[in-house]
């Protein structure tokens, strides 16, 4: 298993690609006014899965906002891919192993202990921003089992092509998943499931309705928006 080996210089030099990455190809990321500030302590923090772009904005909202020394679990075959995401937080997991599944939850348990946040796309792979209900794997349930003292926290991701040219990221992070000390794993698992499939749908019904959202990061702007500008600074020498 490859452990998680965070670089502070690195951090900083991936920051760097991966804003001007995303300002390249967003219009603009938005964070919901009803967003919960993370607890402070180390938390599973579990996130909806749909596209390529997941990891790097959970770089960016980590670094940018949250900014904590958390760590995210990553399949093996990637890792060993691209190794240099260890440097950023990953450390890897190997699926079709229950082994190593195992040797990866225990380790993501001990950094939970030392106060390490810890960031989980449970389940498990790209799904169709819009497919439910929702399903996520056992590990969540499992590690709260094993770490009680843990907070369980959704964040929902929601993003399309709205009101401009290039695409729109809506975040919403919820409060602590609520339970009770005689909960088992599955019953965790459960909640778990249902507290990040609520707060997608929140975040959904919020970006549909057209409600206000915080600006987190102005992107590009598309052939219309330019257009717009240009005939607005001509208006104003008639």
């Amino acid at each position: 298993m490859m452990r998680a080996e965070n670089s502070k210089n690195f951090e900083k030099l991936f920051s760097l690609y991966n804003n001007n990455l995303l300002k390249n190809k967003f219009h603009g990321i938005y964070n919901s006014p009803e967003s919960s500030p993370l607890p402070e302590k180390g938390s599973i923090i579990i996130m909806n899965h749909s596209s390529w772009w997941d990891p790097l904005i959970l770089f960016y909202l980590n670094s940018s906002k949250w900014k904590t020394n958390g760590i995210a679990m990553m399949d093996e075959k990637g890792l060993n891919r691209f190794p240099f995401f260890s440097k950023l937080g990953a450390f890897s997991v190997k699926a079709s192993s229950p082994a190593s599944v195992r040797q990866s939850l225990k380790y993501a348990a001990e950094e939970l202990r030392n106060g390490r946040h810890l960031f989980l796309f449970p389940q498990g792979k790209e799904v169709p921003l819009e497919h439910r209900p929702l399903a996520i794997s056992p590990g969540t349930g499992y590690l709260k089992f094993l770490v009680p003292e843990a907070p369980v926290v959704p964040v929902a991701f929601y993003h399309g092509l709205f009101h401009h040219q290039m695409p729109e990221w809506y975040i919403q992070t919820g409060a602590p998943v609520l339970g009770a000390p005689s909960w088992g794993r599955k019953r965790w698992t459960q909640a778990a499931e249902e507290a990040l499939e609520k707060e997608m749908n929140s975040l959904r019904n919020k970006v549909l309705s057209n409600q206000p959202f915080i600006p987190l990061m102005h992107g590009r702007e598309g052939t219309a928006d330019k257009f717009e500008k240009w005939k607005k600074k001509l208006g104003a020498y008639n």
